[in-house]
C-alpha cells in the first residue's frame, strides 16, 4: 500500500495534521514536555538546596493537599466534559467550583483545632503553616475544573500553555531557596503556585467563562439543580473511588512518615516525583484528550473498546524500556544526577518504577469506565483493594523496619492489582457494547 503523501512532504506531519485525535494528544503533551522538562532540570538544584527532610515535609503536605484536592469538588469536574449543551458543562463549573469553596472555608476554620492532626501526619514542624492546607487545596481543585472546561472545549493548546505556566511559576518560587535561605515555606508555596498561575491564566484569557455567565444567568441555578441530579453518579460513585484511589497513592508518603523519618518520605517522595513526571507527560495529556475523545464517540454511538485498548498498547509499547532502565540502574542514576545522598531514593526508584508503569497504562481503563457505567463496580474494587494495597506496606514497616522492604511490598502488590483490573474493565467494557448493540467508528 502506498504511503499517503502530503503537500509539505513530510509524512508524520502530515498525519499528526489529519488525525484530530493524536493532534490534540500532541499539543497537550508538548506543554507536559516542556513542563517536566522544566521540572527534571531543577531537580538536581533543588536536592542540593534542600536537604531530605524537607522533601519528606513537603511530600506529607503534598500528600495531605492531593488526598482532600481529589474530591473537592465531589468530581463534578469530571462530568463537565459529558454534556451536550455548552451552559450545562458551564453549570456543572460553577457547582464544582461552589463546593470546593465551601469545603476550604470549612477546612480554614479547623486550623485552631489542627494540632492532633499535624501530629499524627508527622508535620509537627510546619504546624504553624496549617493555613496552607486549604488554600492548596482550594487551588488544586480549581485548576482541575479549568482543565475539564477547556478540554469540554477542545481548548487543548490553553490547557499545555496553562501547565507550562504553573510549573514555570512553582520553579521560580522554589528556587527562592537559593538566594534567601533554604525553607520549608518556600517549598509549600511553590507547591501551591503551580495551581495558582494556571488557574489565573485560564480565567484571564478564557473571558467566556463570564460571558457564558452572564447568558444564562437567569436559568443557571436551575441548570446547576438539574446536572447535579443529573450526574450525581459522580457524587454518589466516583468521588469515593477516587478517594480511595489517591488514598492508596498518596497515604504510601503519610504512612511511612508515621513509621519513619521524615528523611525517608524525602527520599521516596523523589523517587515516586522523578519517575511520574515522565509517564506524566503522555500519560495525562491521552487522558484529558481521549476521555474527551471517547465522551464523543459514544454520543455519536461509537465503539470505544477498541480505541481504548489500542491506547492501552501504545502504553505498554512506551513504557516498557524506561521501566528496565530504571530497574536495573536506579540507584546509580540517581546518585549521578542529584548527588551521592539521593543514593537511596534510587534504591527505591526500582520498585517505585513497577508501581508507576502499572498506573501509566490503566489510563484507558480508567476513562472509559463513566462511559460505560462502571462506577458502582469500581467503587467496591477501590473498598476491597484498599487494605490490600496499605496494610502490607504498614505490616513490612512494622516488622522490618526496613523502608526499602515495605516500599517494595507496596509497589508490586499496586501493580498486580492495576493489572488485573485493566483486564477486568476491558472485559465488561467489550460486554457492554455488545448488549448496547454498538458498532464501527473505532478508529481514533
Amino acid at each position: 500500500m502506498p504511503m499517503m503523501c502530503f503537500p509539505n512532504g513530510n509524512y508524520m506531519t502530515g498525519f499528526i495534521k489529519k488525525n484530530h485525535f493524536i493532534r490534540n494528544v500532541t499539543v497537550v503533551m508538548t506543554g507536559t514536555a516542556l513542563a517536566q522538562l522544566i521540572s527534571v532540570a531543577i531537580s538536581p538544584l533543588l536536592t542540593r538546596i534542600y536537604g531530605a527532610e524537607s522533601f519528606g515535609l513537603m511530600g506529607i503536605f503534598v500528600a495531605s493537599v492531593t488526598v482532600i484536592s481529589t474530591v473537592a469538588a465531589l468530581r463534578y469536574d469530571l462530568a463537565i466534559v459529558l454534556p451536550k449543551d455548552i451552559k450545562d458543562s458551564l453549570a456543572l463549573f460553577y457547582l464544582g467550583l461552589a463546593i470546593s469553596f465551601i469545603l476550604c472555608s470549612v477546612l480554614l476554620l479547623l486550623q485552631f483545632v489542627n494540632k492532633p492532626v499535624m501530629h499524627l501526619l508527622g508535620l509537627d514542624k510546619i504546624a504553624n503553616l496549617y493555613y496552607l492546607i486549604p488554600i492548596g487545596v482550594f487551588f488544586f481543585a480549581l485548576s482541575s475544573l479549568c482543565d475539564s472546561w477547556l478540554s469540554r472545549n477542545k481548548k487543548f493548546r490553553m490547557l499545555s500553555i496553562s501547565t507550562v505556566i504553573g510549573t514555570l511559576a512553582s520553579s521560580i518560587i522554589m528556587l527562592l531557596g537559593w538566594g534567601f535561605g533554604a525553607s520549608i515555606v518556600t517549598l509549600l508555596l511553590g507547591s501551591i503556585f503551580n495551581n495558582f498561575a494556571k488557574v489565573c491564566y485560564v480565567f484571564y484569557f478564557n473571558s467566556e467563562l463570564i460571558s457564558y455567565n452572564k447568558i444564562i444567568r437567569k436559568d443557571l441555578l436551575i441548570r446547576i439543580k438539574y446536572n447535579a441530579q443529573k450526574y450525581i453518579d459522580f457524587v454518589i460513585y466516583r468521588t469515593p473511588q477516587d478517594l480511595i484511589n489517591s488514598l492508596s497513592q498518596n497515604v504510601p508518603s503519610l504512612l511511612l512518615g508515621y513509621l519513619f523519618a521524615p528523611n525517608i518520605v524525602g527520599f521516596f517522595w523523589l523517587a515516586n516525583r522523578v519517575l511520574r513526571l515522565p509517564s506524566t507527560l503522555i500519560s495525562e495529556a491521552v487522558r484529558k484528550v481521549l476521555y474527551q475523545k471517547l465522551s464523543e464517540m459514544n454520543n455519536d454511538n461509537k465503539s470505544i473498546v477498541v480505541p481504548a485498548i489500542k491506547a492501552t498498547i501504545a502504553l505498554i509499547i512506551i513504557g516498557i524500556i524506561p521501566v528496565a532502565v530504571i530497574f536495573l540502574f536506579g540507584t546509580q542514576l540517581f546518585s549521578l544526577i542529584f548527588g551521592t545522598e539521593w543514593g537511596i531514593a534510587g534504591e527505591y526508584s526500582r520498585w517505585i518504577s513497577i508501581w508507576v508503569f502499572s498506573l501509566f497504562i490503566n489510563v484507558p481503563a480508567i476513562v472509559i469506565i463513566p462511559i460505560i457505567g462502571k462506577q458502582k463496580f469500581l467503587l467496591q474494587y477501590m473498598l476491597i483493594m484498599l487494605p490490600v494495597r496499605l496494610v502490607p506496606l504498614w505490616y513490612a514497616g512494622t516488622q522490618t523496619n526496613n523502608a526499602s522492604i515495605a516500599i517494595a511490598t507496596f509497589c508490586i502488590i499496586n501493580a498486580l492489582t492495576n493489572f488485573v483490573l485493566i483486564g477486568y474493565v476491558f472485559l465488561q467494557a467489550r460486554s457492554w457494547e455488545k448488549l448496547s448493540i454498538i458498532g464501527g467508528g473505532d478508529d481514533i
